[in-house]
């Protein structure tokens, strides 16, 4: 058994997305007895965020494709066992984690929550409560922090560097092109001509909308763990959509404004000083319809327009 797994009271199981990973990873650092389970290519981005960490690597297809049941239980089923007798926790809710974890652990302590979140996303009926308020989202990392039975985290607001903003990173990635904002690069000119410095950046896993093409050559290509080292040194503010670079640079402690239209960020809110600009309140673990529409969606109705952006109290605060 890998030295540092067996000093692991408690081992975090996200197999998923970049995101989901550094928000285990963020609750995970800060506790000495927490390993955390993640897909192999995220480890150097991680590791480069909180080097102290166990990792161990875990690839199941179903995490980033669809798959019948059949080749989901085949790859499961083929998971070799790891001696590891403590306690593997998941959040997300899904019954193949919950197998694959026993599939991969069989003398450790198998706990899992999030049911109620994973089925209200896709049963809408289920879902009803929490659109009619009944019910609140409970945020993602509230619901590691509550199942490893630790206090919730500090916004760190004292760790973030109060000086003068003048470097400005924009970063145009998201898993959905839906949940892009759609003028990026006229609110970077913007900020250009007030004289801030304005990067433009992306990563491996992104790929460009059609309206974004003839902005090609403005974009800064960095692999993730790249991005992790440009952010800390070079970067006062960075501005996102509801994506991984949101949970990154929340967890270097930078100051962070969220563009959001079509979920509910409130469920994946990170801590620190975030500002979040999103015209309407979703009071829904599902999405909205228009989530899974492939492409960009320019809609003041739903965004904020960039003079809209730089109009808001708490961001012209930061500033000036």
């Amino acid at each position: 058994m890998h030295h540092s797994l067996s000093l692991s009271k408690k081992l975090f199981f996200e197999p998923w997305g970049l995101g989901d990973a550094i928000i285990a990873a963020r609750v995970a650092s800060n506790t000495t007895d927490i390993g955390l389970c993640i897909k192999p290519q995220w480890h150097p981005i991680v590791n480069a965020l909180f080097p102290s960490l166990c990792l161990l690597p875990v690839s199941l297809e179903y995490t980033s494709k669809q798959k019948k049941l059949k080749s989901v239980l085949k790859q499961i089923f083929s998971l070799s066992a790891i001696d590891y007798s403590g306690t593997v926790i998941s959040i997300r809710g899904d019954i193949r984690d919950r197998i694959a974890m026993k599939r991969m652990f069989p003398k450790a302590k198998i706990l899992v929550n999030g049911y109620y979140a994973f089925t209200a996303k896709k049963i809408p009926l289920l879902n009803l409560p929490v659109k009619m308020g009944l019910l609140s989202v409970i945020n993602r990392y509230d619901r590691w922090c509550y199942a490893a039975k630790l206090k919730p985290l500090n916004e760190n607001s004292s760790k973030t560097v109060q000086k003068p903003i003048q470097t400005i990173a924009i970063h145009i990635g998201t898993s959905w092109l839906s949940k892009r904002y759609p003028w990026w690069f006229k609110l970077g000119a913007i900020l250009e001509r007030r004289g801030y410095n304005v990067y433009y950046l992306y990563s491996p896993e992104d790929r460009l909308a059609r309206s974004e093409k003839e902005y090609e050559e403005k974009l800064l290509y960095f692999s993730n763990e790249d991005l992790v080292s440009f952010i800390r040194d070079k970067v006062d503010l960075v501005i996102v959509n509801d994506s991984a670079p949101m949970h990154l640079a929340s967890a270097l402690n930078k100051k962070v404004l969220v563009l959001s239209a079509v979920s509910n960020i409130e469920e994946w809110l990170p801590p620190g000083p975030v500002i979040v600009l999103a015209k309407k309140r979703i009071h829904s673990y599902a999405p909205l319809s228009i989530y899974k529409y492939d492409d960009i969606i320019p809609d003041n109705r739903l965004w904020f327009t960039p003079e809209e952006t730089l109009n808001y109290p708490e961001l012209k605060s930061w500033l000036e």
